[in-house]
């Protein structure tokens, strides 16, 4: 026979109690992985905008070569960094444009611009030199985290104008 000053907690209210200590748990998990996957998102994040940074600078910076392609020797550079500035769509763009210089090409992979000494003096493989158009542009990428440096994206082209 049953003592009626003892109570049993009936069976439903044990698997309550239970269920309340895993929600807990859960709680006491997500707490601790949370950060570390936002730590991880984030620098996901920051890397995939200064990646797309980097493809729009590319693209403005390949527009300013055409552009003084067509423009020909008569081609300023405050023109051509102010388009490149344009064309990239991003604030804080900076241009840099040498042209016209006359350069000889030199190297065969990668190719690269040498200084010639005039427009009539021939170049070391004996070819002439031409009138280029260096162009660089540089963003920095800001950063959506605090922890994270800001990245640095760097473009250039350069491009014969004769």
């Amino acid at each position: 026979m049953k003592n009626p000053g003892s109570f049993a907690a009936p069976k439903r209210l044990a698997g309550a109690d239970r269920r309340l200590r895993e929600r807990g748990t859960a709680a006491l998990e997500f707490a601790l992985v949370a950060p570390l996957l936002l730590l991880l998102i984030g620098g996901v994040a920051n890397y995939g905008w200064a990646m797309w940074s980097a493809g729009a600078l590319s693209n403005a910076v390949s527009q300013g070569a055409y552009y003084s392609f067509l423009k020909g020797t008569t081609v300023s550079a405050d023109a051509i960094e102010s388009f490149v500035q344009s064309a990239s769509g991003l604030s804080g763009v900076t241009a840099t444009v040498t042209t016209p210089a006359w350069y000889c090409v030199s190297g065969t992979n990668p190719t690269t611009l040498a200084a010639a000494a005039s427009s009539t003096t021939a170049c070391s493989d004996g070819t002439m030199p031409g009138l280029y158009s260096a162009i660089t542009a540089t963003y920095t990428s800001p950063t959506f985290m605090p922890m994270f440096d800001a990245l640095k994206v760097t473009q250039t082209a350069e491009v014969r104008l004769q």
